[in-house]
């Protein structure tokens, strides 16, 4: 998109074109950003290189250490609440036999709470890397 007609592109795509082709450090950096490898990069590679080279935020972020920080360990309560809990609340039992003798509300009751505690391994990631990034910048 850097390279086409002011005209032609869209308000999105002039933000996030790219006029140069980034360096292999860069494209590792945001590759291996952790914010990046833990849920994919939710970020154009424009914002990033803004970011690395001071321009994102015109002025000094406030302190969000705290915040950060909370967000990570949230995440992991996450973890452990889904570890502990996926012990008892076991994949296999869906497919089993005393699964099938059940009655229907056990049944619903089950994979709800399984389903609930399977959420939350996908809750505790995206809590990490929001704090990651929090604590980033």
């Amino acid at each position: 998109d850097g390279h086409k007609d002011k005209l032609e592109v869209s308000k999105d795509q002039a933000l996030t074109a790219l006029h140069r082709c980034p360096t292999l450090l860069e494209v590792a950096g945001q590759t291996y950003f952790p914010a990046s490898y833990m849920v994919g990069p939710q970020f154009p590679m424009r914002r990033y290189l803004d970011f690395i080279h001071g321009r994102l935020f015109p002025e000094p972020l406030p302190n969000t250490v705290v915040v950060g920080l909370q967000r990570g360990c949230l995440g992991l309560f996450f973890v452990a609440l889904y570890q502990g809990a996926s012990l008892w609340l076991k994949e296999e039992y869906l497919v089993s036999l005393q699964f099938q003798d059940m009655s229907f509300l056990s049944k619903c009751l089950y994979v709800g709470l399984w389903g609930k505690i399977t959420l939350y391994k996908y809750n505790a990631c995206w809590l990490i890397t929001e704090g990651i990034c929090i604590l980033s910048g």
